[in-house]
Parts: structure tokens; C-alpha cells; sequence
């Protein structure tokens, strides 16, 4: 493996040099010597840099972080017929002009297919300003800078159309060596469904740098500038071409964070140089950063397995969702010596709201903040910056927040309005209220949901598990879970609503207040002093029901539940489908009849109705605030009942009432099936396991005894098993 020479002895140039020509005078062979002596240099350090890459210790590491996914590492573009070849036009043969040029430069970005405003900032930022500015800057004093976007296959049609697609498996890069004129290249790269960084969905803009398909490409490049999407370079970029790797500024590295971070340091026995804060954007030789990248993965891997480092503590002290950052900071750290290395946040990672002169800057960053003036990525998300709000006329291109403006308003060739999925998709809603909670929501729910998504991966609608979570255990869910916050300025609903794989989403609740704030001054606090009812009230928060509702069906559960593959195919229900309670006997029925007379409800004599729901996400969001005032009813008037049973009594109140009997279907047999039976899975929807006959307790007993129930001990197409297998055996 090579290693860059900006790596190099002090004495040694920082550039590979090229090749000399044959000597045919004493001056010229002077010269010739002093050039094989600068060779020799050069070569003996990259022989000790490629001992210093690939026989370092990495300790403990070794034995806890497993190399880079097989399938990811293995994966190769698409050769979908839509694509095009790297030379499908009479244009690209004239840009074969020259031999290889000696300084090219790659930009590099993934763009994922979740969420719409990923692909507004490849084109109206990235693109916009690579464009710009290379239209901006005489050729003749410069090399070639190309803007490679590797890209999920969902949304290639969406990046702009004068970019080529290229397909690697067939790609020459002899060709592409030679080519002159600046290029913009798009390569599908789709993470496969059992991706081990689906778990941190963010490692995916730096994993495609690791896959062996996509060096050949990248290698070829003198450097790269890895950076986010939400990112501009300027004009001065093209020409910038320094002697030392180059590093933007983070924002995640605090006081607090560093004990954490040094510990890690120590388990991992490598080196830390004290240089902190090491930002995402990376510029230096090609070969360098490909090199590093695996390493930081390992790093990145470590820390998502480690039981300690992998534990949410909390912003800032220990944020498992920037693990990147972590991982990226410790590799540089480790790999690259200090001398060789420029924290540059002066030019690079600049704030995008900044007022600053753009003729010395080189890169502009979308930071995530809520600003009061522009640029505000946020903003832009929202389609508050117009061009009637903005004139061009009234933009100065010199400074930076008018220069990102003019990019994302002027400077893109197209307008990306993604259209709603038509197709059927369906949302696992439970809430986690406890340690306890955390448990039966991983071990079963959780674990329930993540295999049956892999089992059943085609002609089924995209299943989403949405957890509403007390804030004491957010960082105690699994780490592959995103945190979604709908009272952030930022949060729009087609983050959910346009991502095409299935999605694991924790919200915590009840929403926090910030600076004695709270973030919906219309929802009813009365709850906030009832807890045992926050397994339903979730579904009547005003700033949850664009969320819920932008699905078409909900399944409300409980967390000590678990769905099954066949769950995944189900045919549309146009009535709304319950399961079988267990809390409803004669005395308690006759009370509740007594109950509805008394606020003129009607009961239609449907009895035992259960917790779970599955049907029109509307129509559950709809009938939950009258569950609700069911329940304030019960609570005031009859303070007999369990108040674990109030949500279940009020439920079935309710749906008596509001639902005709041809409006819903009682499912016993395929909805809230007990846990501990011997039934087949085949045609089983949900299992629950019930807190009667001590069921529950049994199943958690059960469920800790791993050595005693071994896969092979185990059948897990009968229920029982079946759940046994997910809470002893599950990832």
C-alpha cells in the first residue's frame, strides 16, 4: 500500500516530481543527479511511510474491530442501461488532448437517497460553486478539477444532467488520465440493506472511499478534497495546491469530550498528537487519503461495538451519532505527523453566514446552527430564499454569504421538486419508558423489526420502527436508530417521507423544554403529570401529526411485542385491525357500559379490545385525543380503576363509538399472539408477550439463559422459539 510523500523528511520535496527527460550536457547532468538523489529521498520515506500504514500495532484493536463490510468492500457499480459511458459523445474525444496532467484534483461527495435536501445542496451548493468557479479561472493557470458525486441509485436522476455517469467496472482510466477540461462524474454507490453502517448512517459519506472498486478511479487523481454536501469551494480553490494535508476545523471536540476521547486514544494503543477538532473536510494526496480512510472506519467500528464508547452520554460529552469525527480525528492524529499537517479554519469549513472577502478562502461550510441572517442552510431547506427576496443584482459575489447565496438561487442547472412516494409505506409506533422498556423494545421490537426487514426485502412497502423514548434512556437504543427532532427549525417532513429504505427513528418524549421554553405551546400538559398514559398520548401531539399522518398506515404496539416477516406483506387493511386484550372481565364490562351511558357514548358491545392497532394512520391520530378525553372521564369520576388499565378502557370506549362494526376487525390469531405458545410464525403478524400467568417474567428468564438455548436448540418458525432466537441471538 502507498502512501502519500506529504508525509515526507523535512529534506525531502512534499511533491512527487515528474519524470526527467534524457541528458545530453554536464549541466544536465548535474541536474539529473540532484533529480535521482531527490528520487532516492522520496522513495526510502514512502518505504518507511508504508511501514509506518501497515506494521503499526493496533493493539487491542485488533481483537474487537472486524475490517470493513465484505459486501460493502466487494460492490461495484451499477451497469444500469441508463447510464452513460465515460466517452459517449464526440465532445469528451475532443477533451483527449494532452498527456496525464501532473496536479489533478478530485472533489468527492456521497449523496444518500434519504432526505430531499441532500440533494438540493449537491446541486445548488457543491455543484453550483464547483461550476462557478471553474468557469471563474483561466484553465491555462491551473490543472483540471473534476466534482465526483458517488451516489445511492434512487436519486442519480435527480444531480445535474451535464454530469456523465460513469460505470466503473468498464472504466478506463488510461482515458481519463488524459482528459483535459474539467469533469463532473456521478457513480451509483447503494449501500447494501445489511450494511453494517446503516447503524450510523453518516460513516456512509466516507465509506464509499474504502471501497476497491472505486480506487482505481480516485487513485488516479493527485488529490482529493473529501467534503459534505452542504459545502461551496471558491474560485481561489483551483489554484490552491498546498504543501501539507489540510484539514477543516470540527465542531464537536469540547472540554468534556476529551477525557473520553484520549481514554479511547489508549485502548486502541495509538498515539494522539493533542491536535483536536479535526474537521470532515479533508485535501491532500489521493493516495494518502484512500489509504487512511480504512483505518478510520476500523476506528469507527470499534467505537459503534465498544459496550463503553459506544453509549450515548450526551452533547457534548460523548455523541455517538459523530463518531466520524471521533474516528477521523484519532486516525489523523495517529497517522499523519503534526508538521505535515494544516488545521485550516481560516479558509476552509468557513461559516456560510460569514461577511467575509472570498478571494483568500477556498471552501465554505452550511454550518448545522440556527442563524438569524443568510446564508442559513435551514432557510434555504424551508424555500424561504427566493429570487424575488434575493436579486441577483443585489448579491456580491465578493463576499461569502452572498456568493453561497448567488450558488444556490443563480448558479444550478436544475430544480429538483421530488415528487411524494406513491408506494405504501407503514410505521411501528411504541413508546420506551423505562430501563426495563429499553429492553423488551431492542431484545423484541427492535430485534423483531430488523430481521423481518431482512428477510422480506422486495414487493412489500418500506417499514419504518419509530420509537418515542423517555429522555433518560435515549442513548440506551440501538445506535442505527436516527434522532429525529420535530421541533428543530431544521426538520421538514420529506426528511421521512422521500427516503426509500426502511428507517429506525427515536424521538424523545415528552418534548424537552429548552431555556424554560417549551417547543408547542399548544399541546395538553395535563399528561406530563401521567405517565403510565404516555404510551398513547404520543399520538395526539400537535407537532407529531405531519410525521405520523405522511404515512399511510400505523402499527400502535406496545415494546414487550415483536412483528413477524409475514407482518412485512400483509395486504392493506381499509378497516381498522385490533388484537385481544386481557383486562376485561364481567364487573369491570358493566362498568364501563355505566360509563358510556353517563357521557352518551355508544357501545356496540365490542369487548376486550386490545393495544394494538394497525390500520389508516389518519384515522388512529384521530381517534386518540378521544381517547384521551375518555380517559380524563375515567381518572376524575372513577378513581377504582387500575390506572394501568385507563388507556385500554378508554380505547375501547372510544372505538365503540366513534367506528362502525363493519370499520373494524378484531384479529386474535394474527394480532398480540402470546409469546410463549408453539404456533407457527407463517401466519402470525405480532406476538405479545403478556403480563398474565406471569408470561412476561417467564420470557425474560428464559431470555437471559443464552447458553441453555443455543440456534441449533431452537426452531424459530413457532412462536416461541421464534422469540427466543431475537432476544438471545439477534445482532
Amino acid at each position: 500500500m502507498s502512501v502519500s510523500s506529504t508525509l515526507g523528511d523535512d529534506d525531502c520535496s512534499l511533491l512527487v516530481p515528474r519524470r526527467p527527460s534524457l541528458v545530453r550536457s554536464p549541466l544536465r547532468r548535474l541536474v539529473a543527479v540532484g533529480v535521482v538523489a531527490l528520487y532516492v529521498c522520496v522513495g526510502l520515506f514512502v518505504i518507511d511511510s508504508v511501514a509506518l500504514l501497515n506494521a503499526v500495532s493496533w493493539g487491542r484493536a485488533a481483537h474487537f474491530v472486524a475490517t470493513t463490510d465484505t459486501n460493502a468492500t466487494t460492490a461495484v457499480a451499477s451497469d444500469d442501461d441508463n447510464q452513460v459511458d465515460e466517452f459517449d459523445d464526440d465532445d469528451a474525444l475532443d477533451d483527449v488532448l494532452a498527456p496525464p496532467a501532473s496536479d489533478t484534483v478530485a472533489i468527492v461527495a456521497y449523496v444518500p437517497g434519504t432526505k430531499p435536501e441532500y440533494i438540493g445542496q449537491a446541486n445548488h451548493l457543491l455543484f453550483a460553486s464547483w461550476n462557478y468557479s471553474c468557469h471563474h479561472v483561466n484553465r491555462t493557470t491551473r490543472n483540471r478539477t473534476d466534482l465526483v458525486f458517488f451516489a445511492h441509485a434512487s436519486i442519480l436522476d435527480e444531480l445535474p444532467p451535464t454530469c456523465r455517469r460513469l460505470k466503473l467496472a468498464t472504466y478506463a482510466v488510461d482515458k481519463h488520465q488524459r482528459i483535459v477540461k474539467d469533469q463532473c462524474y456521478v457513480i451509483e454507490h447503494s449501500p447494501p440493506t445489511d450494511d453494517f453502517w446503516h447503524r450510523n448512517k453518516f460513516m456512509h459519506s466516507l465509506t464509499y472511499l474504502a471501497i476497491p472498486a472505486h480506487r482505481p478511479l480516485l487513485a488516479s487523481y493527485a488529490r482529493l478534497l473529501r467534503t459534505d454536501l452542504d459545502c461551496a469551494i471558491t474560485p481561489a480553490f483551483l489554484t490552491y495546491r498546498p504543501d501539507k494535508f489540510v484539514v477543516g476545523k470540527g465542531g464537536y471536540m469540547y472540554d468534556e469530550t476529551k477525557p473520553q476521547l484520549l481514554q479511547l486514544v489508549r485502548d486502541l494503543n495509538l498515539t494522539h498528537q493533542g491536535l483536536f477538532n479535526i474537521g470532515s473536510t479533508w485535501f491532500g494526496n489521493a493516495t494518502l487519503i484512500l489509504d487512511l480512510i480504512p483505518h478510520m472506519l476500523d476506528v469507527a467500528k470499534f467505537i459503534l461495538t465498544s459496550p463503553v464508547y459506544g453509549v450515548e452520554k450526551g452533547w457534548p460529552l460523548w455523541h455517538v451519532p459523530v463518531t466520524s469525527m471521533y474516528a477521523g480525528e484519532i486516525t489523523v492524529n495517529h497517522f499523519v505527523p503534526a508538521a505535515n499537517l494544516l488545521i485550516n479554519d481560516e479558509t476552509f469549513d468557513v461559516n456560510a453566514v460569514d461577511g467575509t472577502a472570498i478571494a483568500t478562502l477556498y471552501h465554505i461550510h452550511c454550518w448545522p446552527s440556527v442563524y438569524q441572517g443568510y446564508f442559513d442552510k435551514w432557510a434555504f431547506k424551508r424555500g424561504e430564499y427566493t429570487t424575488e427576496k434575493y436579486p441577483r443584482a443585489s448579491l456580491d459575489t465578493s463576499i461569502v454569504r452572498d456568493y453561497i447565496m448567488t450558488m444556490a438561487l443563480y448558479e444550478s442547472p436544475v430544480v429538483v421538486d421530488p415528487t411524494p412516494s406513491s408506494i405504501d409505506n407503514v410505521a411501528v409506533v411504541a413508546y420506551v419508558a423505562d430501563t426495563k422498556a429499553v429492553l423488551h423494545a431492542t431484545k423484541m421490537l427492535w430485534a423483531s423489526w430488523d430481521n423481518a426487514r431482512r428477510k422480506v426485502t422486495t414487493k412489500r412497502p418500506r417499514a419504518d420502527l419509530i420509537f418515542f423514548i423517555a429522555p433518560s434512556v435515549v442513548g440506551r437504543m440501538p445506535p442505527s436508530c436516527v434522532r429525529l427532532d420535530p421541533a428543530h427549525p431544521a426538520f421538514m417532513v420529506s426528511d421521512v417521507l422521500h427516503h426509500i429504505d426502511d428507517q429506525c427513528v427515536v424521538i424523545v418524549y415528552p418534548p424537552p423544554i429548552v431555556d424554560g421554553v417549551a417547543p408547542d405551546a399548544s399541546r395538553d400538559t395535563f399528561w406530563d403529570g401521567h405517565a403510565f398514559m404516555h404510551n398513547t398520548t404520543y399520538l395526539a401531539e400537535p407537532m407529531y401529526r405531519s410525521l405520523l399522518t405522511s404515512y399511510k398506515r400505523l402499527l400502535r404496539t406496545d415494546v414487550d411485542c415483536a412483528i413477524t416477516p409475514a407482518f412485512l406483506t400483509t395486504a392493506a387493511a381499509t378497516h381498522l385491525v385490533v388484537g385481544t386484550g386481557q383486562t376485561m372481565v364481567e364487573p369491570t364490562h358493566s362498568e364501563l357500559l355505566h360509563v358510556a351511558s353517563l357521557v352518551n357514548l355508544t357501545h356496540r358491545g365490542r369487548v376486550n379490545l386490545g393495544s394494538t392497532w394497525f390500520g389508516n394512520a389518519t384515522l388512529i391520530v384521530d381517534l386518540v385525543p378521544h381517547i384521551l378525553d375518555i380517559a380524563k372521564v375515567l381518572m376524575t369520576s372513577h378513581d377504582s380503576y387500575p390506572l394501568a388499565a385507563i388507556s385500554t378502557y378508554a380505547s375501547e370506549l372510544a372505538l365503540n363509538h366513534y367506528l362502525p362494526n363493519e370499520a373494524i376487525t378484531i384479529h386474535d390469531s394474527r394480532l398480540d399472539v402470546p409469546c410463549m405458545t408453539d404456533q407457527p410464525i407463517d401466519g402470525v403478524f405480532h406476538l405479545h408477550c403478556w403480563p398474565d400467568d406471569a408470561q412476561s417474567v417467564l420470557f425474560d428468564s428464559l431470555a437471559s439463559r443464552k447458553d441453555a438455548y443455543t440456534t441449533a436448540l431452537l426452531d424459530p418458525t413457532v412462536v416461541r422459539d421464534y422469540m427466543l432466537v431475537l432476544a438471545l441471538h439477534a445482532d
